[in-house]
């Protein structure tokens, strides 16, 4: 990724020097041109989870060179999120803020609905069992999860599905 971002880098400069613009024009354009390219080349996880231990455990693993993982801990937040930005993936606890009810079945439907870009759909959940599973499959969700989860097993799904893989996808 880096040798992306300096290729792209060298080029905007090329092209801003060759348009004769003042230093600091080239250097604002330039930041700009990076701030888009940065937000290209970067995939986003929202984790809708309401334990605080565990959100800070899976963001801390989840993490790391082009991965962000923006945490929520209820409903309406997570909605905000979906509304106004893109995610490759979504990690949605069933129970958010200790309500008996599940709301993250709700989530999914609304991921589905806002989310422009393709949307990885991973629940995770305490209180699991067939039926709990078959309505968040037939809701929208592309995986589910019994706590208690290792996070190097949702790293690892979440390898399968290439968000930690920075390189281009072939287009054969």
């Amino acid at each position: 990724m880096i040798i992306v971002e300096n290729l792209f880098y060298k080029s905007v400069c090329l092209v801003l020097k060759e348009y004769q613009l003042d230093l600091q024009t080239r250097i604002l354009t330039g930041m700009v041109f990076a701030a888009v390219i940065c937000e290209v080349i970067m995939k986003r996880i929202l984790l809708a989870e309401d334990e605080e231990s565990i959100q800070i455990a899976y963001k801390m693993l989840l993490e790391g060179p082009g991965v962000e993982v923006q945490p929520v801990d209820c409903v309406q937040n997570a909605k905000n999120h979906l509304e106004k930005e893109q995610f490759e993936a979504f990690i949605v606890d069933l129970r958010l803020q200790g309500n008996a009810s599940m709301d993250g079945l709700h989530l999914i439907d609304y991921a589905r609905k806002y989310q422009k870009t393709p949307c990885y759909i991973i629940v995770i959940t305490a209180y699991g069992d067939k039926e709990t599973e078959a309505l968040a499959l037939s809701a929208g969700a592309d995986l589910f999860l019994e706590k208690p989860l290792s996070p190097i097993n949702l790293k690892n799904i979440l390898s399968s599905i290439n968000i930690y893989s920075s390189a281009p996808k072939s287009t054969k």
